[in-house]
C-alpha cells in the first residue's frame, strides 16, 4: 500500500473517531473551535447539576437556570468569534465565502446537490 493511501486511511479514521465522539456527546461540538470551551464546560456542569439536584418548580431555580443558559449562549458566541479571529486567513476566508462547490443534479431524485 502506498504511503499516500495509508495517509488517507489514517485521516479517515481520525475524522470518523472524532465524529463518533461528537455523536455520542453532541455537546462536545460546542467546545470545538471555541476559545471559551473551558467556561462552556463549567457552565454545562453547573446547569446539569442544578437540573439533577434542585427543585425545578422553584422560581429561583428557574431564574438561575435561565441566567446560566444566557451566559452559556454568550460564551458560545463570543468563544467562536474569538477562535475565528485568531484562525488563519484561509479559514476566515472560507467562513466569509460560505458554501461553494460543484453543483450536481441527481436525475433519480430530481434534486441539486453540492
Amino acid at each position: 500500500m502506498s504511503n499516500r493511501r495509508l495517509y488517507d486511511i489514517e485521516q479517515d479514521k481520525i475524522q470518523l473517531l472524532s465524529q463518533k465522539w461528537a455523536a455520542k456527546k453532541p455537546i462536545f461540538a460546542d467546545y470545538a473551535c471555541n476559545a471559551f470551551a473551558n467556561q462552556l464546560a463549567n457552565l454545562d456542569i453547573a446547569i446539569e447539576t442544578i437540573e439533577k439536584t434542585e427543585d425545578l418548580t422553584s422560581q429561583e431555580t428557574q431564574e438561575l437556570l435561565g441566567l446560566l443558559k444566557v451566559a452559556r449562549l454568550q460564551f458560545l458566541t463570543k468563544g467562536a468569534a474569538l477562535w475565528i479571529m485568531h484562525s488563519n486567513e484561509i479559514t476566515q476566508l472560507g467562513l466569509k465565502v460560505g458554501v461553494t462547490g460543484i453543483r450536481t443534479f441527481n436525475a433519480k431524485s430530481g434534486t441539486d446537490e453540492i
